[in-house]
């Protein structure tokens, strides 16, 4: 409702307000609406009020959140929680032992793979086992990087022992 009302509109607001009030009216209510009942406390008064009530809340809200974590385990929750634990445990080293069995079958077979190409290189089958599997010379593209790329060999400076050694302001400009 607005700040200033004529006579006219609030006599409408009123016709409206009953013919809302008689459809949730139950038949123990009065016919009429009843008015909000105001109060006669000044408004600074009633804002104040409003506020501590606000802060009220609010500290009980946190006193409660807070207390929440200060309550003792009893032996079941204790029992859960270690369950829960000892299950995660568990879990990991099966994870674990897992892992290992991937790097025993993977060693296993890099070494097997071995011993049949050294058994190649003996029977004669394959006369140069290392040079098939590593390149030995320099790629292409580390040759092109080293014409390209030139290292400057660091000069070093001519100075007699002695001017090298003292702590003259002569040395420090040089």
């Amino acid at each position: 409702m607005p700040d200033f009302v004529s006579e006219v509109d609030l006599e409408e607001h009123k016709i409206e307000r009953q013919k809302q009030w008689e459809l949730v009216r139950k038949p123990d209510d009065p016919k009429e609406r009843p008015e909000k009942i105001q109060p006669n406390l000044p408004v600074w008064k009633q804002l104040m009020h409003n506020k501590e009530e606000r802060k009220e809340n609010e500290q009980e809200a946190f006193a409660f959140k807070n207390n929440v974590f200060r309550t003792p385990i009893d032996a079941d929750e204790c029992d859960f929680y270690q369950s829960v634990a000892e299950n995660k445990h568990k879990t990991m080293a099966v994870q674990d032992k897992a892992v290992q069995d991937m790097l025993k079958q993977g060693s296993n077979a890099r070494v097997a793979s071995f011993k049949r190409d050294m058994a190649n290189v003996e029977s004669g089958k394959v006369t140069t086992f290392l040079e098939n599997k590593f390149d030995v010379a320099p790629s292409k593209q580390k040759r092109k990087l080293a014409s390209i790329v030139k290292t400057k060999v660091p000069v070093k400076s001519k100075k007699p022992a002695l001017l090298a050694y003292s702590s003259s302001s002569e040395s420090d400009s040089d």
